[in-house]
């Protein structure tokens, strides 16, 4: 649903330019509960806060997780830490 679909309404919404509808849409994305983890997400989450001990509790939306899943995506996957804007001394130092 995160991924997909509301992303397809709100597109939707802005090309018919319907305002009122995108603001609905987007504040069902923002409100939509934390979907499980993966191991993107938690070797992300591990490699940007590697010393809080409760670190998924820092990610409680779906929101927040779709923005660590485009990171780990455009980054972490490829080891291109230089590129990344939340880059961590745990991360350079991480193993390949």
């Amino acid at each position: 649903m995160v991924n997909v679909i509301l992303p397809f309404l709100y597109a939707c919404a802005l090309k018919a330019g319907q305002v009122g509808d995108q603001e609905t849409i987007y504040g069902v994305y923002c409100k939509h509960p934390k979907t499980p983890e993966n191991s993107a997400i938690t070797s992300t989450v591990g490699n940007l806060f590697p010393r809080f001990d409760k670190r998924t509790r820092l990610i409680d939306s779906a929101r927040l997780l779709q923005g660590l899943l485009h990171i780990n995506q455009q980054t972490c996957y490829n080891k291109n830490c230089e590129q990344c804007l939340l880059i961590t001394p745990s991360c350079v130092n991480a193993p390949p």
